[in-house]
């Protein structure tokens, strides 16, 4: 018996689903209304058009061509979000106040994108969010994640987890 292996086809954009690749060069089907990236095995158009139909039953009946725009849309989007990412770890990373993106970075990036590039890419890199929110909102993004892959490691590693608390004590000896 022969395993069938489902790759990306053209009619699951109207099922509202585009094609992503993960960090493991694997590529999965990826809603764009809600952006759930679900598993290779669910390539079968059978479980796309039941998420469509479970999850957003408003959408069922939708044009194939509205939902080509909005995956076009969504690939047009994919440097901006990329680009963002990249200014807000480094700001992250650098101990920076959060709102240093939108008030010093983006100012002095258009503004050499004026000189430099045109207007035109000044509208472009204008998209580009470095709001105090979205830096405290990709943390929190990059926190849960972090903290969802080590518990499922751990829970794939049946391995035994021991845990050292010391006590201490202050001058007057009293636990701590």
């Amino acid at each position: 018996m022969s395993v069938r292996i489902w790759k990306w086809n053209d009619s699951y954009v109207g099922f509202s689903f585009t094609c992503t690749t993960e960090r493991d060069e694997a590529e999965r089907p990826q809603c764009m209304i809600c952006n759930l990236v679900m598993s290779n095995g669910n390539w079968k158009p059978s479980a796309l058009r039941e998420h469509l139909r479970n999850k957003y039953s408003n959408h069922v009946g939708t044009s194939v061509d509205a939902f080509k725009l909005r995956r076009i849309r969504y690939d047009l989007g994919k440097p901006l979000l990329e680009a963002s990412s990249k200014v807000l770890y480094t700001i992250t990373k650098e101990k920076k106040s959060h709102t240093i993106g939108e008030t010093l970075l983006k100012p002095c990036v258009l503004e050499m994108a004026k000189i430099a590039l045109g207007e035109d890419a000044v509208k472009q890199l204008s998209q580009v969010s470095l709001s105090n929110d979205t830096v405290h909102q990709r943390i929190k993004d990059t926190s849960q994640d972090i903290t969802t892959q080590v518990v499922s490691e751990m829970k794939q590693n049946h391995a035994k987890i021991s845990m050292q608390i010391e006590e201490s004590t202050d001058v007057s000896k009293h636990s701590q």
